[in-house]
């Protein structure tokens, strides 16, 4: 993995640059992903789970939701450090 963090708006992405090149106009946003019909599945349980296949590769979309003591401090937010 050739991981690679970068700063989109006031969102954090932190990705592999050998599966995705631009993750400005990468879609995270299940909305964008269900109009290209490439949404294949999906789970549920602290929120929604979505699983797309993209150029041959599957991939999933989760919206980061704590849990447990913690989430009643913050539901989506973490430090990374």
């Amino acid at each position: 993995m050739n991981a690679v963090q970068v700063k989109i708006d006031n969102r954090y992405i932190l990705y592999d640059v050998d599966c995705i090149e631009n993750p400005a106009s990468f879609g995270f946003d299940a909305n964008y992903w269900a109009s290209r019909d490439a949404i294949i599945g999906f789970a549920e349980g602290r929120g929604t789970t979505f699983f797309v296949q993209y150029a041959g590769e599957d991939y999933v979309l989760r919206h980061y939701r704590r849990g447990g003591f913690i989430a009643r401090l913050s539901t989506d937010q973490y430090i990374w450090t």
